[in-house]
This record gives C-alpha cells, sequence and structure tokens, in this order.
C-alpha cells in the first residue's frame, strides 16, 4: 500500500512512468508527503510496517523500489488508458477514511484523489 498509493495515481494524473516520477525534486516533494501522511496515518491506527518511519522507507522507496521499477506504468493510468474505474478508493481513498477515523490530515491524498476523480468524470464516464 505505501508503494502504490504513492505512485499509482500521481503516475496516472501525470502519464508517467514511475521513475518519470522521481526525476524531478518538486514530485518527490509530492510523493514525500504522501508518504509522510500514509506513515502518520498509520502509527495513529496502530499499524506496524517493516520501516520505523517515512524516512526510512524513503531511503528504500528511492534506493531500491523506484530504480527497479523505472520503466513501470501504473495500473492506474492503465485504467484510465482503456477508459475504466480506477482503485483509487481502495487504495488513497481508505488511507484518507482511515486518517478521518483517527483525526490525521491527509490533504495531499485528498488532492490526488479528486485528481484522479475528474479524470475518470472525463475519461471514464459519470456513471
Amino acid at each position: 500500500m505505501l508503494y502504490n498509493t504513492t505512485l499509482n495515481p500521481l503516475g496516472a494524473i501525470l502519464n508517467m512512468s514511475y521513475g518519470e516520477l522521481a526525476s524531478s525534486q518538486h514530485l518527490v516533494g509530492i510523493m514525500n508527503r504522501m508518504i509522510e501522511e500514509t506513515f502518520a496515518v498509520m502509527d495513529a491506527a496502530g499499524y506496524k510496517t517493516f520501516w520505523k518511519n517515512a524516512q526510512e522507507y524513503q531511503e528504500v522507496f528511492y534506493g531500491k523500489l523506484l530504480p527497479d521499477t523505472f520503466a513501470h506504468r501504473s495500473s492506474t493510468l492503465q485504467d484510465i488508458e482503456k477508459g475504466h474505474r480506477t482503485e483509487i478508493s481502495t487504495l488513497n481513498g481508505c488511507l484518507i477514511r482511515l486518517g478521518e477515523e483517527h483525526h490525521v490530515p491527509t490533504p495531499t491524498h485528498k488532492m490526488i484523489v479528486e485528481l484522479i476523480r475528474g479524470i475518470e468524470d472525463i475519461r471514464c464516464g459519470k456513471g
């Protein structure tokens, strides 16, 4: 979930591979905020992961995970290209709902979800 909630929607919005996203410090800043929000929600909800904090995960994320999937195009992007609704409610939407339940703000994730839903409205129909 850490990986997919960070990369899938942003890759879809910008029509970029995972590696391209990491090529811009502006986009890295957005991804870092998403990761930090995710860790804050996980901490508040009592979930644990292999990494102690967002910074530790970011080292693995940028140092290993992203390089290994540099050319990957997200399933969210592929769904939009096919005119299908995406899994955004299951991924980032779930994180937002969990954040609300535990009173943790998730403004970056909320903006990303709204952008994906807007794209879906236009490219996938409103139904």
